[in-house]
């Protein structure tokens, strides 16, 4: 059972207006506005009377409209509660760093053990005879990290 309330993607745009999947408009831009400004959408306005509001060219509203469509289509199949998450963790471009970052790390890691299989390799005759335990512990180690 999907847990999905809003409008089923893919959106898309004509001109300022959304429209749904379903090819039906989503939003009313004057009912949207009347809520804001009654705080119905759990944020203070920041005007003081109905009569106050701020022109937007139609460059700027159909640059929104198709921001707002290309947010929701990427999202597609993302829980609100993945959002939050993905929000909470500096957005997509803090998820992508992180990635990098931890990409970065799993190389570093990787590198350590290489080496260190290298340098056991190396040592393991020096320091053991087949058939003691400590040979053929090295020797288990070995197979089992080249295995890997």
């Amino acid at each position: 059972m999907s847990e999905q309330k809003h409008t089923q993607e893919p959106w898309f745009q004509e001109n300022t207006r959304l429209f749904g999947g379903d090819g039906f408009q989503v939003t009313d831009d004057m009912a949207i506005s009347a809520a804001y400004f009654r705080g119905e959408l759990g944020r203070d306005h920041w005007a003081t009377t109905k009569d106050a509001y701020i022109e937007r060219d139609e460059e700027e509203v159909e640059a929104n409209a198709k921001r707002i469509v290309q947010c929701v289509n990427t999202c597609a199949g993302v829980t609100e509660a993945e959002l939050a998450s993905i929000q909470w963790h500096g957005g997509v471009k803090g998820m992508m760093a992180r990635a990098v970052e931890n990409a970065i790390e799993e190389e570093k890691v990787k590198q350590q053990r290489d080496e260190l299989l290298a340098a056991l390799k190396a040592l393991a005759p020096d320091v053991a005879q087949p058939g003691w335990p400590s040979y053929d512990k090295a020797i288990a180690l070995i197979a089992k990290v080249e295995s890997k």
